[in-house]
């Protein structure tokens, strides 16, 4: 049994195997139980629970405060942010905005209200991004992936995902991506790689990122987004192309798509 305080920054705390008692304080932390009926305070800051090294699949209620399975039963306080085990786990956010990733495993992920960001990873996940604007974002996928928020799917590598109320998705860090809207207003982002973004109805945001991209805002007022170039670019809505100043990038342009440079447009 240990009591381990962290300090007013960003702090990674680790538990023993016995009934551990950690609080985080102020800043941005880290913390992992291990075995045992833990105590896990992340006091102020957005805090983040891991279960990475959990012998079993976990069930974790942030609502509740509560997280069981794996190697014990833990009490959470002040917990916005969940990293689950490389089994099938349960994740379910609270009314604040939650980040929620699932690691290995056939996970159920539900963000409940707030603006939430869910992570299913390797596995065939169902992702529940419950009330208001939620992200679907796939930057640890290890290939390409195929997002369709009408369709309320995503499949790649590492698994076939079914998405349930999300609003926005992002792509790979690195491979050939397509992510396709719905009918509301979506924002999609390509990051890395030769993307495929289709907006289809609604006002939406397109980023592509770094690669040659193909951005498609369909019908209603949409935007493409250059906000984290790493260079100048040259962009002709007339022409539907867009060139980045000393790279060889290139992307195009389709729908009512307006350029929106040094500032990225939340939805």
């Amino acid at each position: 049994m240990a009591i381990i305080n962290g300090t007013a920054g960003d702090d990674v705390l680790n538990g023993t195997a016995g009934d551990d008692t950690l609080s985080g304080l102020d800043g941005t932390d880290n913390l992992f139980g291990g075995a045992g009926n833990d105590r896990l305070d992340g006091g102020n800051g957005f805090d983040v629970v891991s279960y990475s090294a959990a012998s079993a699949g976990i069930s974790l209620n942030l609502s509740t405060g509560t997280a069981t399975g794996g190697d014990g039963s833990d009490t959470l306080i002040g917990i916005e942010g969940a990293y689950g085990s490389g089994f099938a786990d349960t994740l379910i956010g609270d009314a604040a905005a939650n980040n929620l990733l699932g690691n290995a495993g056939d996970d159920s992920i539900s963000g409940a209200a707030g603006v939430d960001y869910l992570v299913g990873n390797a596995g065939n996940d169902t992702l529940d991004g419950g009330a208001d604007n939620d992200y679907a974002t796939y930057f640890l996928a290890s290939g390409s992936v195929t997002v369709d928020l009408t369709l309320g799917t995503a499949s790649g590598a590492d698994g076939n995902d079914v998405l349930i109320s999300i609003e926005n998705a992002g792509g790979s860090n690195g491979f050939g991506d397509t992510l396709i809207g719905s009918s509301g207003a979506n924002l999609l982002s390509g990051e890395g790689g030769d993307d495929v973004l289709e907006g289809l109805d609604g006002g939406d945001n397109l980023s592509g990122g770094a690669g040659n991209d193909r951005l498609d805002g369909g019908s209603g007022y949409d935007y493409a987004t250059y906000s984290l170039a790493s260079a100048g670019i040259s962009l002709n809505l007339s022409t539907g192309i867009h060139r980045r100043r000393r790279t060889r990038h290139t992307d195009q342009h389709r729908g009512r798509l307006w350029q929106r440079i040094c500032r990225h447009v939340d939805r």
